[in-house]
């Protein structure tokens, strides 16, 4: 079974911004995603809503999958310090932080 890869409007913008030779990498990954969503290089992201996160060289894409879609949420390589795509418990599904309050339930207040 082949999933249909939507990109989410951030992710389309970050691709286009990347040089040729990302672009392509970034596409192979999307590609073989496709065809394999889960490969045993995927982390499921724990605190989320069901997003997955795969590498690709110093690349992180984070994407979710429904039914027969794989929509993707995030495309980019992480800034030294932020913890924007490497500390994923704490995106939301559309790849912005969630605030906690300390005690209450993780995804409770979004």
């Amino acid at each position: 079974m082949s999933y249909r890869v939507t990109l989410a409007p951030a992710a389309a913008r970050q691709l286009r911004k990347h040089d040729p030779q990302v672009r392509r990498r970034l596409q192979a990954a999307l590609d073989l995603l496709a065809v394999e969503p889960r490969p045993p290089a995927a982390t499921r992201l724990v605190g989320g809503s069901g997003e997955w996160r795969v590498r690709t060289g110093d690349y992180r894409i984070i994407y979710e999958i429904k039914d027969d879609e794989l929509l993707v949420l995030v495309l980019g390589k992480p800034c030294p310090g932020s913890k924007l795509l490497s500390d994923t418990a704490s995106l939301s599904p559309l790849g912005r932080r969630i605030e906690t309050n300390p005690g209450s339930s993780p995804g409770g207040n979004e």
